[in-house]
């Protein structure tokens, strides 16, 4: 057991007023409402504090067009990918439903979406929450498709892009959201489990249309 003293109550109070005075004027709005949200992340930033260096990073993010055909079926969006592997799951059967192309468009059209990272862990919760706060809009199962057929040098290079709205459900009840994955030499179309907590270097997507 450690023989290091614990600060004090009177300690940790002038130690927090200390923090609050010299906080960086440029903090990112998604960081302090998500800290004022969420206490859990203020006990996650002090801690991470505590063992090592902590940047108070702002959040990332690419903006992209993709081009939109909505005659598409979910087998023709998962193949037009030219994955190295893209998931058997993936039929209009089991994602038919998250397909959201415009009704009334019979001709190809484009669409802007957003590609963020938060730079620290994330539940599919709260990186909603924080899109919300980025005035972004849910996506459909084909928008992270589009950007892996179209952009396939980002796949490579952000590595893993989650789609946060296809959320298939199996009879099991277990839940799966749909991912970009990219490694060197390879790109794959993957399911990934939907109830996980994404590590620090995962992106998230949203239409800023």
């Amino acid at each position: 057991m450690s023989n290091e003293k614990i600060a004090s109550r009177s300690q940790l109070l002038g130690l927090a007023g200390m923090l609050a005075q010299h906080m960086p004027v440029d903090l990112s709005v998604e960081i302090a409402q998500e800290w004022a949200d969420d206490p859990e992340s203020i006990k996650q930033m002090l801690s991470i504090m505590r063992d090592g260096s902590f940047p108070l990073g702002q959040i990332k993010q690419r903006v992209l067009e993709v081009t939109i055909d909505p005659k598409r079926t979910v087998e023709e969006w998962a193949a037009v990918g030219k994955y190295d592997y893209a998931n058997t799951n993936y039929t209009t059967a089991k994602f038919g439903q998250f397909l959201t192309t415009r009704k009334d468009a019979t001709e190809p059209y484009k669409a802007r979406v957003v590609a963020f990272c938060l730079g620290r862990s994330a539940t599919i919760d709260r990186a909603k929450r924080i899109r919300a706060r980025l005035n972004l809009k849910p996506i459909g199962f084909e928008h992270i498709v589009a950007v892996g057929e179209q952009h396939p040098e980002l796949q490579r290079e952000l590595n893993w892009l989650v789609n946060l709205d296809a959320v298939w459900v199996t009879p099991g009840g277990h839940r799966y959201v749909s991912c970009l994955c990219g490694y060197p030499g390879r790109r794959d179309f993957h399911l990934h489990g939907a109830s996980n907590e994404w590590c620090d270097g995962v992106w998230f997507f949203g239409l800023s249309e």
